[in-house]
């Protein structure tokens, strides 16, 4: 990774929404803009070690309602409402097309937006996530985490949460103890509604086979989560997808691979740029 390059954002950017005043920030100047979603219990400096891998690509990176800088102003909310964030950052920024990587819960999100906004799309990305619904047992899982929210709050979840989501054997403490603090900086109540909105989504599998852009899939061989078997089979479903299994990776591969993610979303927004140019 290039840590010893420097890269400027232009900070304290908001836009009013429903849900609050959305924080982000924006750098590069390529041609049509990356949106970076972050996923949970994380905000948008999830993305900051990949950032200065992707030279000459424009990128806005949001913090979503309830997390980072994005104060939350009602006590639920729909991953639908979340896509209209997205959707106001991109009209204050006057951008037509875009294209839209999330990671696990972010990829929710970017999926809500397509089924949406499709026409705002030039490609969609989906990062250690899914398209389908939760079943029972996961719902019920979701259950216990708002329980312990409840009665312990963020900080101790951050702590009980990390490093759950990595590779068997990540040991990289630097890594983990920041992600811990980022973890720990977000609202009770905002990792509550995000909780209740990953729990009560719709399942948007037929999006995938219907979408008229192309479709990445950044998977890890070792994601606990998200079977990388179930992510191949999903990725399937669309005319136009683009895989990127890396092994040795867990759940985070923007901290756990940085170089090679950085490399899976410069390949895929070439493709995207030259597939608006046909």
């Amino acid at each position: 990774m290039k840590s010893d390059k420097l890269f400027c954002l232009y900070e304290n950017r908001t836009e009013l929404t429903t849900l609050g005043s959305v924080f982000y920030e924006c750098t590069g100047n390529g041609k049509i803009p990356l949106v970076l979603i972050h996923g949970f219990p994380f905000d948008r400096r999830l993305w900051y070690n990949i950032i200065t891998e992707l030279e000459n690509i424009s990128i806005i990176i949001p913090d979503l309602p309830g997390v980072g800088n994005s104060p939350l102003l009602q006590p639920t909310c729909t991953m639908a409402d979340y896509a209209e964030c997205i959707a106001a950052i991109l009209k204050k920024e006057q951008v037509e097309k875009c294209v839209i990587a999330g990671h696990s819960m972010g990829g929710y999100v970017a999926l809500a937006f397509a089924q949406k906004y499709p026409d705002k799309l030039a490609g969609l990305s989906l990062v250690h996530t899914t398209a389908q619904a939760d079943d029972a047992e996961r719902r019920q899982k979701r259950d216990q985490v708002i329980t312990f929210l409840k009665e312990q709050g963020a900080v101790p979840f951050a702590t009980a949460f990390i490093p759950d989501p990595f590779a068997p054997g990540y040991a990289n403490e630097y890594e983990l103890k920041k992600l811990k603090h980022w973890a720990a900086d977000c609202t009770t109540q905002g990792l509550i509604a995000a909780v209740n909105a990953m729990k009560n989504r719709e399942d948007l599998t037929h999006i995938l086979s219907t979408i008229g852009v192309p479709v990445q899939w950044i998977i890890g061989k070792l994601d606990p989560v998200f079977p990388y078997a179930t992510s191949i089979h999903q990725a399937t479903l669309s005319a136009t997808s683009m895989i990127h299994l890396l092994s040795g990776c867990g759940h985070m591969a923007m901290i756990e691979k940085p170089e090679e993610t950085a490399e899976a979303f410069t390949q895929f927004m070439d493709y995207c740029e030259r597939r608006l140019k046909l």
